[in-house]
């Protein structure tokens, strides 16, 4: 399998498991940014959330965030309170 498909891969099943919020996003960034796809923000920020943690995941949904940059912040004000 090629550099870019074993990506994909990992950008279709990227999880925040016990890494610290902060790594989470340089990774999603990493990816993102490596695989060269053009997805909608929409569509990077569903990724995002997806593989959040559950708590963290729902204060996006309960918020009505719907932009990335948000997300980020939102996330790293929760985990820092």
């Amino acid at each position: 399998m090629s550099y870019k498909h074993r990506l994909l891969d990992q950008w279709q099943h990227l999880m925040q498991d016990n890494q610290p919020v902060t790594e989470y996003i340089t990774w999603v960034g990493k990816v993102l940014v490596r695989c060269g796809e053009n997805e909608s923000d929409a569509v990077v920020l569903s990724r995002y959330r997806s593989g959040l943690m559950e708590d963290l995941r729902c204060e996006l949904f309960v918020r009505d965030i719907s932009m990335l940059g948000q997300a980020y912040q939102l996330v790293q004000d929760l985990v820092r309170s």
